[in-house]
């Protein structure tokens, strides 16, 4: 807008499962390696929603360039409408060849320097998909859940915690009450022994504890 050449090319990101389920809602497929390759397939006309029909690798990923062109070349017309200033003549796409040899290209860099590395690591996992999701794919959504109700071992008898984790049991570091609440008022200051662990935990008054929630008491978590 200052009259100056700037570099800003246009791109598409479609890579990875956005594209794959969009794919496989479309076509009615599922990628399935085991499956050797048809050079003659052709997806169904009215895909089955509750039986997908399973395709080669190679099979799917040229149904997702097929199908990512037409999306990308809607995409592009509304852009090129609404007047997007972008350097329309660098258009690249992530799922293309070059971006694919530039990216292959750039980890065997990485290989030869020493900054590749194999590790075993926690990672989010697609019960439906069977596969590793990253952080951005997922949706905020809220569920039903469940209280349980866990005893830990107080001086004078058992105290019962109610929780939706209970599985976080192992990573408990204390207990705390609102300090106004005069059920826990006895307790306060003295110790709790956990279950399954036998750990002594203390019980602290804190305003930050709802009384109105489950107990009114809950346990503090120390995650790394």
């Amino acid at each position: 807008m200052k009259g100056k050449h700037v570099f800003y090319p246009i791109g598409w990101d479609d890579n990875g499962l956005p594209t794959e389920r969009r794919v496989q809602n479309f076509y009615g497929v599922r990628c399935d390696p085991s499956v050797p390759y048809d050079p003659d397939f052709t997806p169904p006309e009215k895909p089955d929603p509750k039986h997908d029909l399973r395709i080669s690798r190679r099979n799917f990923v040229e149904l997702c360039h097929e199908l990512t062109h037409v999306d990308e070349k809607a995409f592009e017309d509304l852009w090129r409408r609404v007047g997007l200033s972008v350097d329309w003549s660098n258009l690249y796409t992530t799922i293309g060849d070059e971006s694919i040899v530039v990216s292959q290209r750039a980890f065997l860099r990485n290989v030869a320097r020493g900054e590749a590395y194999l590790s075993e690591a926690p990672t989010l996992w697609d019960v439906t998909f069977q596969t590793a999701v990253a952080q951005a794919e997922l949706d905020a959504r809220d569920y039903p859940g469940a209280y349980h109700r866990v005893a830990f071992q107080g001086p004078n008898g058992p105290v019962f915690v109610e929780t939706t984790r209970p599985e976080l049991i192992a990573a408990c570091v204390a207990l705390i009450a609102h300090p106004d609440d005069e059920r826990y008022q006895p307790i306060f200051g003295t110790t709790v022994s956990s279950p399954l662990y036998g750990v002594e935990l203390p019980v602290v008054a804190h305003p930050a504890a709802e009384p109105e929630k489950g107990a009114g008491i809950s346990n503090v978590l120390h995650v790394r």
